[in-house]
């Protein structure tokens, strides 16, 4: 570096010498000479910025101050001679200035230096030499040039400390060259016709050669088995691009094969280019397994039946499998041609296989901003156009990209909402059954439970929460069962009854005077369902009418006999039927075939038809005893009737109907039996879905008329004849028209005339053939104990 510098001022120098010469200017001359020379000494020694600051002050003082910037040189080891000669200097000069050489310069090299100026003299050409000092170990190079009057000018710089420099160098070279021969992996430099100009020792064993022999005989190349032009391929590639390129190839290394990751890259100053090797042999073994790796995991995503696509990260897709097209309904040979994410979209969304979009632009470039978004797998439901679901799932790839994932899930979750609708409908039933029911598992804990259960045994909520045993919600009742006797004994006893797994019923008189049956049914499960069914009112009629049957005459005691008969010999095995029917029904011990199960709905609909005449004789029996009961309690209309509604969804949805509902939620509360207002109500809507035609219109509503509420029912059905108006309150009345009959007993609105009278009521019926019918009831807000027969 400090050789460069002295040429660059020498140069410089010589330039303001010949102008100062021309000028006839020396003192600047001088001063520009010797500036540009401290310039060098201020490069070579250290702590520039202070050099620098020399070098101004010099400047100032440049013009009348040459003796200090003499010797401001001397002190940078810069020697300026002038010599003034013209051809050849005369003796005396040349005397003269080699006496002054001859401070600094060997007696040897004084000479040679007089015969070089000698030379200069004569043809003008620049000189350019080293000499020895006299002092040992001193080195002055020595640089001089004429000017076109004939004086020559003499730079000598001291390079003492540079020839230490290029020691330091040179050692470091070597040091270098010592780490390059230490590395295993192959390095050699090219010259600029791309011959090796050297190599370390790894790349001389890689060839079977050593370094002196491959540099002296440029080769032989790393490449073998190939012409020295092809092997030298990438080196000139790497030359033209003016950057580095980089192969892979095989060669055989001390008689096995490698798998080398060769370099070339072009060297700017020097010219040719420098290279290495990596060997990444245990890199392609490594990628080798990764492909058997991937192809048998390809092969397993094929035999699945969930459809796969995977694509890069530049959005193309690089694999799918059978079920991707078969899903999607994609053509396989333009899948293989790797598509991008947004033609599949597009493809798929051509052939509807897609949810509909409101925007469509933005939802593709959702899909793919997930290529920068997902780190998580993320998964969503498409419901397409056709009905179908898809299960969609995304998720990063391991090598870079996203992996989708889909399956046809529509057959799975129709039979989910199936099941969670026949759940509803069963939980739905079991709510509104006028038993209580519970079912206790065979660990001996309540699995499920109906209101009216809580409701029969007082319990509440909390209490039934977190699966009680039957122990302890048998402890909570014992203030209802508890007689006095053995509780010890009736408590296991109706513990063991779960266990048993034997259908079971029992009569259960508690301490309030409520009379029960309990059936006790082993379900398929290991569970126990158990049914308390309140028979107080016909237990007390039972009661009353064995009583009475004792004073009365004959008649009065069969009379009573049958009624006995009908609530206990009749109803009960009744249930029993209907409830092993409804298990049958449900099919809880096997599957039943088409015409199994419609024998099976025969038998259920014929039995609750015969339960509700049972009901309904055994209800007249009771009014006509004057032993009727009512429970008057305190009733929001609005909230009776709308539950009333409720409990015909299924069968006016059935048949199709229009039902209306025309009841303010302010109309307020009035005094009645409930559960006969239900009962009501109930046969009212019964009788017009029966009578009204598919597709038809129905009504129930409520107004407030005075201290009267009114409840009515109408439907655009059949209507009735105008000469059979004053029968239709009468017992097992029917109608004679063939459109009129529909089934049923005729006790229906038999019913309802006694039930409302009860209450101090009253029932009026218009209809018209063809026209519909409206049946209304009025009650009175408030009851009176002395309007019917008991209360």
């Amino acid at each position: 570096m400090a050789g460069i510098m002295f040429l660059s001022v020498a140069l410089a120098a010589k330039s303001a010498f010949a102008a100062w010469q021309a000028d006839e200017a020396a003192l600047l001359g001088v001063g520009i000479i010797a500036l540009l020379a401290i310039a060098a000494a201020i490069h070579w020694r250290a702590g520039l910025a202070h050099e620098r600051a020399r070098a101004e002050n010099l400047q100032k003082t440049a013009l009348g101050a040459r003796p200090a910037l003499e010797a401001e040189l001397k002190t940078a080891g810069i020697h300026v001679l002038n010599i003034h000669a013209k051809g050849a200097p005369d003796q005396a000069a040349r005397d003269g200035y080699i006496e002054a050489l001859s401070d600094l310069l060997a007696a040897e090299d004084c000479a040679r230096l007089g015969s070089a100026v000698d030379g200069l003299a004569q043809d003008g050409k620049a000189l350019s030499m080293r000499c020895a000092g006299r002092i040992d170990g001193e080195t002055y190079a020595v640089d001089g040039f004429a000017s076109s009057a004939g004086e020559i000018t003499l730079i000598l710089r001291d390079c003492t400390r540079e020839n230490d420099r290029n020691a330091e160098l040179s050692g470091e070279i070597d040091h270098l060259r010592t780490l390059f021969d230490a590395l295993e992996m192959p390095i050699w430099q090219r010259a600029a016709n791309l011959d090796l100009s050297w190599c370390n020792e790894s790349y001389a064993r890689h060839v079977d050669s050593s370094t002196p022999r491959v540099q002296r005989e440029n080769g032989p190349e790393l490449i073998s088995g190939v012409p020295r032009e092809e092997a030298r391929a990438l080196a000139r590639e790497a030359v033209e691009a003016g950057m580095a390129k980089r192969a892979r190839h095989h060669v055989v290394v001390a008689g096995e094969r490698r798998y080398l990751d060769i370099v070339e890259t072009p060297l700017e100053n020097a010219g040719g280019t420098a290279g290495w090797a990596h060997d990444i042999s245990d890199l392609e073994q490594a990628e080798a397994n990764l492909n058997r790796h991937i192809e048998a995991h390809a092969q397993v995503l094929q035999s699945l039946n969930t459809s796969i696509a995977i694509y890069a990260a530049d959005t193309r897709l690089i694999f799918f499998n059978s079920e991707f097209i078969k899903l999607f309904d994609l053509d396989e040979g333009w899948l293989a041609g790797g598509p991008t994410l947004s033609e599949v979209l597009e493809a798929e969304r051509e052939r509807r296989r897609l949810p509909e979009q409101a925007d469509w632009r933005l939802y593709k470039k959702r899909m793919n901003d997930l290529f920068t978004s997902v780190t998580e797998s993320e998964e969503e439901l498409l419901h397409l156009p056709d009905g179908s679901t898809i299960r969609h799932v995304v998720l990063p790839h391991p090598f870079g990209g996203l992996q989708f994932m889909s399956q046809d899930v529509t057959d799975r979750y129709t039979l989910e909402r199936s099941y969670s609708t026949l759940t509803a409908v069963q939980r739905a039933t079991l709510d509104n059954l006028f038993e209580a029911v519970a079912v206790f598992g065979a660990d001996g804990k309540l699995k499920l439970s109906n209101p009216g259960f809580a409701t029969l045994w007082e319990l509440d909520q909390e209490q039934l929460a977190g699966e009680p045993h039957i122990a302890e919600i048998t402890e909570l009742s014992r203030k209802l069962i508890d007689d006095g006797e053995d509780w010890e004994n009736y408590k296991s006893h109706h513990i063991a009854r779960i266990s048993e797994r034997a259908r079971s019923t029992m009569r259960l008189q508690r301490r309030d005077e409520k009379v029960l049956d309990c059936t006790y049914v082993p379900l398929p499960d290991g569970a126990t369902l158990i049914t308390y069914l309140d028979i107080t009112d016909s237990f007390h009629v039972e009661r009353a009418l064995r009583d009475r049957a004792l004073a009365l005459e004959a008649t009065d005691r069969l009379k009573s006999e049958f009624i006995a008969n009908i609530s206990y010999e009749l109803r009960t095995p009744l249930n029993t039927v209907i409830g092993f029917t409804e298990i049958l029904a449900n099919q809880y011990f096997g599957q039943l075939n088409e015409r199994q199960q419609e024998y099976i709905s025969g038998i259920l609909q014929s039995s609750q038809q015969l339960l509700s005449l049972i009901n309904n004789i055994l209800d007249l029996a009771t009014i006509e005893a004057g032993l009727m009961v009512l429970e008057i309690e305190s009733i929001d209309v609005h909230a009776t009737l709308l539950n009333m509604l409720n409990l015909i969804q299924e069968r006016v949805h059935t048949k199709q109907l229009k039902v209306e509902f025309e009841c303010s939620r302010d109309i307020g509360r009035f005094e009645a039996d409930e559960r006969r207002l239900k009962q009501i109500v109930f046969n009212l809507l019964n009788n017009a879905i029966k009578y009204t035609p598919a597709n038809g219109t129905m009504a129930l509503g409520a107004r407030r008329e005075g201290d009267d509420i009114h409840i009515w029912v109408s439907n655009s059905g059949v209507g009735i004849a105008h000469e059979e108006l004053g029968q239709v309150f009468e017992r097992f009345w029917q109608a004679d028209s063939p459109l009129a009959r529909q089934g049923g007993t005729g006790l229906g609105l038999s019913l309802v005339k006694n039930f409302v009278e009860l209450h101090g009521g009253a029932v009026t019926l218009e209809s018209a053939p063809d026209k519909g019918t409206t049946v209304t009831c009025m009650f009175p807000v408030r009851h009176d104990s002395s309007d019917g027969p008991a209360v």
